[in-house]
């Protein structure tokens, strides 16, 4: 059936205990204490309410975000979300669960590509690497729609893949499978999961100097089913919304999103080189090893699928404008086959010395890890790290103690056996993290007791009014907020709305810097929750207003 795998009978035989395998690693690391904590803002607090808010307004069409059109992702993860929490409630638990679950369905996926690309063993040494990768880890424990998107992605290229190798009818079958795939990541989170499996495997094709075999695609039933999953969202909301969906949807959330700036979320070109050292944790000591070892098989055609697919995908998202961490996730599942073949070639073949550079550079990657955390946390919260530093301690000797084991081990030539106490230990990281560094960080976050305590105090008749707000202010409120992102916007609204009586939330250190001399003598204090001041501002009070006309 597929022409790159060594025996069809040992893959057969090994799929069902693999899939156990890193299924059970992936649900225990990605499930575990899921609800435990508060939604975070910005963007797991705005995606839960258009899911809650498709209930309440029974509109599973057009999303709305405090009270207004929402016209930036397309809805398919907000309708598994809306769908679940309209049976079970809104929980924590129930808003995250589609985004651990797609994560640990794509380190299954991942063990199977790897089983197609080479064989069952480096399946399993690439779910366990992906399973293990600390973003990964870490996305899979938010509510946003990336691992969804990504998860699609991959099966797009994994069917491409079974196509490419295949032959007559059941090539045509996986090759519009991923088709469907694309189709699914598109309406998950925008055309870039058609647009970027599309240019990636162009390029490969070209690489390979087979872009005849671009002819063997079904293109017609194809596209027609990719437009069908993918697409149909995108006309209904324009027949119902018309220019106003195109301008603010396609022209400026896809396209300008790319070629521009949107919501200030630039970067440099070599943002994203950081982000992988980081990010590919504790993998990043293995990622240049690797890159060396398939740049030298270049000509076969599954280190050049790896090769073009995480090039094409690093230089694509470094070229956009508009740049975020999760943008480079995609390149995951690819980076864990890549580095997991070159352990298994040690493993089986011999050649352990190619590792060496790798063990070694697991305490740079450790101190480059330390040292991120460190100055980002002194910049942002500096009282809040130096109190939890305790708490942290854990955390810190579980990963010092498992990468000194795994390196001498790697380092003596016991390849295995230092490539499971490194996965290891980061499941034991990761378990640390979840029972005792995050539960004391959740005591310094007020933003949900602050909303709860804003509904309960909020008089009839009073207008919610935020300054520099988050969204999860507004999420667990449950209101819609008059929202002001500056002085002059919150003078303006004060003004407009003089008749009516406000209350306000502000940020303590915002109020005094910004609103106590606008508000402060008219404003008394309703409650005060953590870091947040809650005021009543009553009508026709003293406000800094011009007269009326």
């Amino acid at each position: 059936m597929y022409a790159v795998e060594p025996s069809r009978t040992d893959a057969h035989r090994s799929d069902r205990g693999v899939l156990r395998i890193v299924l059970a690693l992936a649900l225990l690391t990605f499930f575990l204490g899921l609800g435990n904590t508060a939604l975070w803002d910005q963007d797991e607090t705005k995606y839960a309410g258009l899911a809650r808010g498709m209930v309440q307004t029974g509109d599973w069409v057009t999303m709305r975000w405090n009270g207004e059109d929402w016209f930036v992702h397309p809805p398919l993860y907000p309708w598994l979300v809306a769908i679940t929490g309209s049976i079970f409630g809104f929980t924590e638990l129930v808003v995250r669960v589609y985004a651990a679950l797609f994560a640990a369905l794509a380190v299954g996926l991942t063990a199977l590509f790897g089983r197609d690309l080479y064989d069952a063993r480096t399946g399993l040494f690439a779910a366990v690497i992906l399973a293990t990768t600390l973003q990964w880890f870490g996305q899979a424990r938010l509510a946003v729609f990336d691992s969804m998107l990504f998860f699609f992605i991959t099966l797009a290229v994994a069917c491409w893949w079974r196509g490419y190798r295949g032959a007559g009818g059941q090539a045509r079958l996986w090759y519009l499978l991923a088709f469907v795939s694309a189709g699914l990541g598109t309406i998950t989170k925008g055309p870039v999961a058609g647009a970027l499996p599309a240019l990636a495997l162009f390029t490969y094709l070209v690489a390979r100097r087979e872009i005849r075999r671009a002819r063997e695609l079904p293109w017609l039933a194809g596209i027609a089913l990719y437009a069908g999953i993918g697409l149909s969202w995108y006309v209904i909301e324009y027949l119902r919304h018309g220019a106003a969906f195109l301008d603010k949807m396609v022209g400026y959330y896809i396209v300008h999103r790319y070629v521009g700036t949107v919501e200030g979320q630039h970067g440099p070109i070599w943002y994203y080189v950081p982000v992988l050292l980081l990010g590919q944790f504790p993998w990043t000591a293995f990622l240049a090893p690797a890159a060396a070892w398939h740049w030298r098989r270049r000509r076969e055609s599954a280190s050049a699928l790896l090769l073009v697919w995480c090039a094409f995908s690093f230089i694509f998202f470094s070229l956009a404008g508009t740049k975020l961490p999760n943008y480079v996730l995609g390149m995951y599942p690819f980076l864990a086959i890549a580095m997991a073949r070159l352990f298994v070639a040690a493993i089986e073949v011999g050649g352990a010395t190619r590792l060496r550079v790798g063990w070694w550079s697991l305490g740079a990657a450790f101190a480059a890890l330390f040292a991120g955390v460190a100055i980002y946390g002194r910049q942002q919260h500096p009282a809040e790290v130096e109190a939890l530093l305790p708490t942290a301690l854990p955390a810190i000797g579980t990963l010092v103690t498992g990468i000194a084991i795994a390196a001498v081990l790697g380092l003596r030539g016991a390849t295995a056996r230092g490539f499971v106490i490194l996965a290891a230990t980061m499941i034991a990281f990761h378990l640390v993290v979840l029972y005792a560094v995050l539960p004391p960080v959740e005591r310094y976050r007020y933003t949900k007791p602050a909303a709860l305590a804003a509904a309960a105090s909020i008089r009839a008749g009073e207008r919610p009014f935020g300054y520099l707000i988050p969204n999860g202010i507004i999420y667990y409120s449950g209101r819609d907020w008059l929202f002001a992102w500056d002085v002059p916007s919150f003078r303006r609204i004060l003004c407009e709305r003089r008749d009516e009586p406000l209350f306000v939330v502000v940020n303590r250190q915002h109020f005094e810097r910004d609103l106590a001399a606008l508000i402060g003598a008219s404003a008394t204090v309703a409650r005060e929750v953590g870091t947040y001041r809650l005021l009543r501002v009553p009508a026709g009070s003293a406000r800094p207003c011009p007269p009326r006309p």
